[in-house]
């Protein structure tokens, strides 16, 4: 009875691993395509430039300037959590993998 409660607890815990990882890679590969797909620093960064030479000529007003900032803010804090989110995605499946004290993030 114990021995056969034990297998069952065992198939359990590998089912829910198996399906743990599988969502953990979904989540990774989600987080990096959004990332791929979502601008770089240096555009981010000559977008802020034109809106601020256009502001210092007097072709846009203040609180489009604050609501550009606002976006650009955004962005960023968005790619930030991404990373995140990729990060400890990866993390985990190298813990569910036992590869954590082997791998190393670049």
């Amino acid at each position: 009875m114990g021995l056969m409660n034990a297998e069952r607890s065992l198939k359990f815990i590998e089912t829910e691993s198996t399906t743990k990882k599988s969502r953990l890679y979904s989540i990774y590969e989600s987080s990096v395509e959004a990332l791929k797909e979502s601008p770089t620093e240096k555009k981010i960064e000559k977008k802020h430039q034109n809106i601020e030479k256009m502001f210092f000529r007097g072709l846009i007003s203040s609180p489009l300037v604050i609501e550009a900032h606002r976006q650009i803010i955004d962005v960023m804090k968005s790619q930030n959590d991404q990373e995140i989110r990729a990060a400890e995605s990866l993390w985990e499946i190298y813990a569910l993998e036992g590869r954590i004290l082997k791998e190393e993030l670049k």
